[in-house]
């Protein structure tokens, strides 16, 4: 039997595999809602110079791969050529095997979303690229940057951002913009969070503090975030989107590396700080405020997966399939045709069909309502 190295069995490892994906997800088409590439690249038809550039100019996992094999890091973003570059990220890319390295972008609020919009216009582009809501840099509030980002935020909304409420205003108006362009699924970032209750006042003191660069304590870091997370979803509910939640970052972890080349450069990392009963206080409340969007949840700590699918299963209330339920990262991978093989599940052609089209198209169909 030939190498299925780029053959059409790529990835496909038992007959009942290559059965069903050449019967069933073949012919179907690719949804991709969680690869958020660059909008103006795609609009402009970018032609990148060579292999080297395409792949390593901005895809800070294989810049991490390759600083785990020892290569300098003139070579990763540094100021060697993009073939020198490249002959480096090939001499590793065997030992990689088992290793997705992928690259994935969302939109701030305050972006102006020019390109996609550009491309919603161009009739000539039939692939429907969208974006997601994503509201980081307004949930972070210790961040150093969160008082210039109230700023820019306040321009791209045009609208003063002066409390806690103004700035909820501010959001309001740009996740309209984005349901206009055809959004419906927001991206949340989690590197850590402990429930903590609030009141309104508490939370427009820990704002105008943020706001003014003020150092906070961690019990009002949470108690702010807890509010942040609470609204926004009251938000996502009332223009249908998904909210998306990523548990357990533990971001910038080489600080000296990232002073030196910059954030969201490859040194993110899995974290177990967000403890499973946290994220289900936040569920809980909103459950009881009947605000509970369609939600998913990405534990990025492979050890949290199955305590997150069961916390997940306590909040669908049978109004949708799946309302919460668990989003496999990215190093996750569907064998359902081992499974069979192994007799561990029962090779009935009509619920094999079914499950295939649902898991490659019709699932993410229905959900997002696209």
């Amino acid at each position: 039997m030939g190498s299925k190295c780029f053959s059409g069995e790529l990835l496909l490892t038992n007959p009942t595999g290559s059965r069903l994906y050449h019967s069933y997800a073949e012919g179907l088409p690719i949804v991709d809602y969680h690869c958020h590439l660059e909008a103006r690249e795609i609009y402009e038809n970018r032609e990148f110079k060579d292999l080297g550039e395409m792949w390593l100019a901005h895809d800070h996992y294989k810049w991490r791969a390759m600083r785990t094999f020892g290569i300098s890091e003139e070579y990763i973003t540094g100021k060697k050529s993009y073939h020198e570059k490249y002959l480096k990220f090939a001499w590793i890319m065997p030992y990689l095997v088992g290793n997705p390295l992928l690259l994935s972008t969302t939109e701030d609020p305050a972006d102006s979303l020019e390109y996609h919009m550009k491309m919603k216009e161009n009739t000539a582009v039939k692939t429907r690229i969208l974006t997601a809501f994503r509201p980081d840099r307004a949930f972070y509030c210790e961040w150093k940057t969160f008082p210039d980002y109230m700023k820019i935020l306040s321009k791209a909304a045009g609208q003063e951002i002066s409390d806690f409420s103004s700035l909820m205003g501010a959001l309001e108006k740009r996740l309209a913009l984005f349901a206009e362009f055809g959004t419906t699924i927001s991206d949340n970032g989690i590197a850590h969070i402990a429930w903590e209750d609030y009141t309104a006042a508490q939370v427009e003191d820990i704002f105008r503090k943020a706001a003014a660069g003020e150092r906070l304590s961690r019990e009002a870091i949470n108690r702010y975030k807890s509010a942040f997370l609470i609204e926004m979803a009251k938000l996502y509910k009332k223009y249908n989107f998904v909210m998306q939640l990523h548990i357990g970052t533990y971001l910038d972890a080489n600080h000296r590396k990232v002073r030196e080349i910059g954030q969201s450069t490859g040194f993110d990392c899995v974290d177990d700080s967000t403890a499973v009963k946290s994220v289900g206080q936040i569920l809980d409340r909103l459950t009881e405020l009947d605000h509970l969007p369609k939600t998913i949840l990405y534990p990025l700590n492979p050890a949290q997966m199955e305590p997150f699918a069961v916390l997940a299963a306590g909040f669908c209330d049978g109004t949708v399939r799946g309302k919460v339920q668990l989003g496999a990262p990215w190093w996750f991978n569907d064998q359902l045709g081992e499974l069979v093989e192994r007799g561990e599940y029962f090779s009935d052609e009509k619920y094999l069909k079914d499950i295939i089209e649902g898991i490659c198209y019709r699932n993410v169909k229905e959900y997002f309502g696209w």
